[in-house]
């Protein structure tokens, strides 16, 4: 299951970017397993990271976006789709202070 998973994400990613014009060859998408999870609420899930990988340390990623047109969906076949920690407030998980880790340990894989 998790190598199906894998291969849907890398499927999905590859293919949204195929779409439009290729960048070089040096930029890239990554998957990281991060963590598989065996027990409490989050077992049976995996946290991925994915990373983008760019050919210059100066290069960055200013957004990710899609149009009515062409929208940017991220999908999950996954039951549940996507973990979402019940503590956490912030829409973007790079604003949740890990400060909140030890008390809430789930709240790091939201």
């Amino acid at each position: 299951m998790k190598k199906l998973i894998r291969l849907i994400l890398i499927l999905v990613f590859t293919s949204s970017f195929s779409v439009f014009a290729q960048g070089p060859d040096e930029y890239w998408i990554g998957l990281e397993e991060y963590a598989v999870h065996t027990e409490g609420e989050l077992a049976g899930m995996t946290t991925w990271r994915m990373y983008l990988h760019m050919l210059d340390v100066n290069d960055y990623l200013s957004a990710c976006t899609g149009s009515d047109v062409n929208p940017w969906i991220l999908e999950s076949t996954s039951t549940p789709a996507w973990y979402q920690h019940p503590e956490a407030s912030e829409t973007f998980a790079t604003a949740i202070n890990p400060a909140f880790f030890t008390a809430f340990p789930n709240l790091e894989f939201d």
